[in-house]
């Protein structure tokens, strides 16, 4: 939680840039973000499926043959693991893909003043994923 405190400056800094001085590029970045939502809820629906078929062989081959043939009890620790963590990857694709399509043509904006203002916008937002990718991935783990 602590890291999405102290990144809060660059976030704010990236989501403050004036759309409307943007003209074209706040088009075109609609365009890539109408995309980028069409391509994640396809991916996901085939993750979704993936996720379920391959649950159910971790149950089966880890959590349930992994055991002794003389004491096989209904356990699932290897199976919630393994669901959680798909479900958590899934999660920060998702923040990992809004943040860098938000920060994209702010990024091509900054380009047209400056290379280091253009540097230092892509720099913030890689910082605003990174933080927050981590802080999602110990909160899970912190419940785990």
């Amino acid at each position: 939680m602590n890291s999405i405190k102290i990144d809060k400056p660059n976030r704010n800094e990236i989501m403050s840039y004036d759309r409307e001085q943007i003209n074209g590029l706040k088009d075109i970045g609609d365009k890539i973000a109408n995309g980028s939502s069409a391509f994640l809820k396809a991916e996901y629906k085939v993750m979704t499926i993936f996720i379920g078929v391959f649950g159910i062989l971790v149950w089966v081959i880890v959590d349930y043959l992994g055991q002794s043939s003389a004491k096989r009890e209904f356990r699932f620790y290897a199976t919630i693991a393994y669901v959680i963590g798909s479900i958590t990857s899934m999660f920060c694709g998702w923040i990992g893909m809004s943040v860098a399509v938000k920060a994209n043509y702010r990024v091509t904006y900054k380009a047209i003043e400056s290379l280091e203002g253009a540097f230092q916008t892509a720099y913030a937002a890689g910082s605003v994923m990174g933080f927050s990718l981590i802080s999602v991935s110990m909160m899970i783990m912190t419940g785990l």
